[in-house]
C-alpha cells in the first residue's frame, strides 16, 4: 500500500473519530459520523447506479444496482463499524462498487445496532432479510453474503443460524477483515488505522448479557461444518488478521471450501476505501469469486 494512500485513510479515520469525540450521546455520535461519511459516499456513487428501498422480514435498507446483472443473483452486504455504527446509506458507495464487479444488485440493511439492541438483534435481522429473499423466489444458491469487520460476525452467525434451522442458506459467503471471535481481543497485527481499539472497547455493548464464548456471538467458535464456500480476506496491517486466519483453518478442518485473499500491507477493511488501489483489487476479487460461486452451475475452481 502506498504511503500516500495510507495517510489519506488515517486522516479520514481521524476526522471521523474527532467528529464523534465531542458527542454527548451515541445518537449524536452516529449523526456526527454520518455527517462526515455521507457526503463522501454521495460523491463516490456514479450516475448509472440506481438506489431503491428494500423492505422485508421487518428489516429496511437499500437495493443498490448497476447496469450489470448476471441473471437473478443478489448480494447481501453486512457492513458495521465497531459494532455500534452503520447504515444502508453509509454503505452505499462500497455497495455500488461491489454490485458493479459482482454483476449483481447489492442489498444493504438498516438492521438493529447495540447499545440499544445487543446480540442477537442484528444477527436476527440479517436472518430475516435472507429468509425474505428466499420467500420472494430468489434461488438461495444465487445469493452471496458479504460481511465486513464486525459485520462479519453478524453475517457468519446468520448463515449458521439458517443451517441450524435446516433452512437453505446462501451460495457463498465472503468475509473481509472478519471479527468473529470475541474471546480474542488482542490485535493480530500492527494497526495504523487505529481500528481495533473501538472494536475491542464496544464488544460488551454488542454482547449485552451474552457471554463472549457463545458460538452465536463468536461464530468462529461454532461447528462450521456445512457452511457454503468461503472467501476470507485480511491484510498484513489488519488487526483482525490472526483471528481471520484461525477461523479459515477451523473452517477447512470442518470440510468447508476456503479461499484466502491476503494482502501483505493492507489495513483493516481496506476494500471499503475507494482511493486505495489494493481496495479496488480486493473488491474485484470478491466480485469475481461471488460470480464464480453463486448459481446452480457452480463447480469448485481455483481463484488466481
Amino acid at each position: 500500500m502506498r504511503d500516500k494512500e495510507l495517510q489519506h485513510a488515517i486522516a479520514l479515520e481521524e476526522e471521523i473519530h474527532a467528529a464523534a469525540k465531542g458527542s454527548s450521546s451515541l445518537e449524536e455520535a452516529r449523526a456526527a459520523i454520518a455527517a462526515v461519511v455521507l457526503p463522501r459516499v454521495e460523491r463516490g456513487v456514479s450516475d448509472d447506479v440506481e438506489v431503491d428501498g428494500f423492505s422485508g422480514g421487518g428489516v429496511s435498507g437499500e437495493w443498490v444496482e448497476t447496469p450489470f446483472d448476471a441473471g437473478g443473483r443478489v448480494i447481501l452486504l453486512v457492513d458495521v463499524r465497531a459494532w455500534l455504527i452503520g447504515s444502508a446509506a453509509q454503505s452505499r458507495e462500497f455497495a455500488a462498487r461491489l454490485a458493479r464487479v459482482a454483476h449483481a444488485p447489492v442489498v444493504t440493511l438498516d438492521h438493529r445496532l447495540p447499545r440499544e439492541d445487543p446480540y442477537p438483534a442484528g444477527r436476527d435481522d440479517v436472518v430475516a432479510a435472507l429468509r425474505h429473499m428466499v420467500a420472494e423466489g430468489i434461488d438461495p444458491r444465487k445469493i452471496g453474503v458479504v460481511g465486513v469487520s464486525t459485520g462479519a460476525a453478524l453475517a457468519l452467525s446468520a448463515v449458521l443460524a439458517l443451517r441450524d434451522a435446516g433452512e437453505p442458506g446462501p451460495g457463498a459467503l465472503a468475509l473481509v477483515s472478519p471479527v468473529v471471535d470475541l474471546t480474542s481481543v488482542e490485535p493480530g497485527a500492527d494497526d495504523p488505522l487505529g481500528a481495533w481499539e473501538p472494536i475491542a472497547r464496544h464488544i460488551p455493548d454488542y454482547l449485552g448479557a451474552t457471554p463472549a464464548s457463545d458460538p452465536g456471538a463468536s461464530p468462529a467458535l461454532a461447528d462450521l461444518a456445512g457452511l457454503p464456500p468461503l472467501l476470507v480476506q485480511y491484510g498484513g496491517a489488519d488487526p483482525a488478521s490472526a483471528q481471520a486466519e484461525a477461523f479459515a483453518v477451523r473452517a477447512e478442518a470442518a470440510g468447508v471450501e476456503v479461499t484466502r485473499g491476503v494482502w501483505d500491507t493492507a489495513i483493516h477493511a481496506w476494500p471499503k476505501f475507494a482511493h486505495i488501489r489494493e481496495g479496488y483489487v480486493a473488491t474485484s476479487q470478491i466480485g469475481d469469486w461471488l460470480l464464480q460461486r453463486t448459481g446452480p452451475a457452480y463447480v469448485p475452481v481455483p481463484f488466481d
